[in-house]
């Protein structure tokens, strides 16, 4: 695993949004998929996750919330998602052994997901 090696990668995004969300006022997904998504995982000698640092920045880019407001999922709906052939790498530099991993031929799929109340 390089240090220019990027943090996530994939072969293929396919994204089926349904013209219904304008009728449903929700975000409407028939199908989400992912094939060959590999995400690299880096932990550098401080112990310092690489995933952590772009949470961090990415966290620093939302405005505060307001004190009133309550936080609210958006509404979502989602009938297939699924990812094939995902791998993991983990490259652990924190410890003077160094320590790699992998997990390969990762598959998941879910359906039917809602944040609805109904």
């Amino acid at each position: 695993m390089g240090e220019g090696e990027p943090l996530l990668a994939l072969d293929r995004l396919f994204v089926d949004f349904e013209a219904s969300s304008l009728l449903r006022w929700a975000w409407t997904f028939d199908e989400i998929a992912l094939e060959r998504p590999a995400l690299s995982l880096r932990i550098d000698p401080r112990g310092q996750l690489n995933l952590a640092s772009l949470v961090s920045r990415l966290l620093a880019l939302e405005e505060a919330p307001a004190k009133d407001a309550e936080p609210r999922l958006p509404r979502l709906l989602v009938r297939r998602m699924a990812l094939a052939q995902g791998r993991v790498s983990l490259f652990d530099q924190s410890n003077p052994k160094l320590a790699r991993a992998n997990v390969e031929n990762i598959a998941l799929e879910v359906r039917e997901v809602s944040t609805l109340e109904e």
